[in-house]
């Protein structure tokens, strides 16, 4: 899957309803083919934060509050866990 696509699926109608609920929601989400590096994808309130909850250095904590936001933190996530 790619960035856009998953980004895309993040901002669909189905799980845009899920962000819009007061429950905060919790995934981790990793590289396929190092499933070591991952991330911590938690969505609250119209608000997707991402976390290094590893402390791998790849991305400092990240606010998304628009679908551009969050294609750019994952780009920047991926770039450097994949120049490791």
């Amino acid at each position: 899957m790619s960035i856009d696509d998953f980004v895309s699926f993040i901002y669909s109608p189905k799980f845009v309803n899920l962000i819009n609920t007061e429950i905060p929601v919790k995934f981790e989400i990793g590289l396929y083919t190092q499933h070591e590096i991952i991330l911590e994808m938690i969505v609250e309130n119209n608000l997707i934060t991402l976390t290094d909850c590893r402390n791998q250095n790849y991305l400092q904590v990240a606010e998304c509050s628009r679908k551009e936001d969050l294609f750019s933190s994952l780009n920047t996530w991926i770039s450097l866990a994949l120049k490791s």
